[in-house]
């Protein structure tokens, strides 16, 4: 194999190994978020889904944002057979679902 063949594989390696951390962060990060447990909630009254059965989608793409008094919350959460996308606006202090759908 040669040096070039090399330094790609490797390059590859990297990039994948980075994607996958910074996946797993922005779960980690969600999931220890109040907004988290508010959209879980928010889905057990509006689809009938149980909280326990909802996990935060491991490679879908997320924003998340949160300050004192503003944020923004974009995610997936899915159970074993379908997936909703939630959208949430801190405001006041106060996470709002702006949207919580299929």
């Amino acid at each position: 194999m040669n040096k070039f063949a090399q330094k790609l594989g490797l390059t590859l390696i990297l990039l994948l190994v980075i994607i996958l951390v910074v996946a797993y962060a922005g779960k980690r990060m969600i999931e220890s978020s109040s907004v988290y447990e508010i959209a879980r909630l928010e889905l057990q009254k509006q689809h009938g889904v149980k909280p326990s059965d909802l996990s935060v989608s491991f490679l879908s793409p997320y924003k998340f944002s949160e300050g004192n008094s503003a944020g923004l919350a974009d995610f997936v959460l899915c159970d074993e057979s379908v997936c909703y996308q939630i959208n949430a606006q801190k405001k006041s202090g106060e996470w709002q679902i702006s949207t919580a759908k299929k």
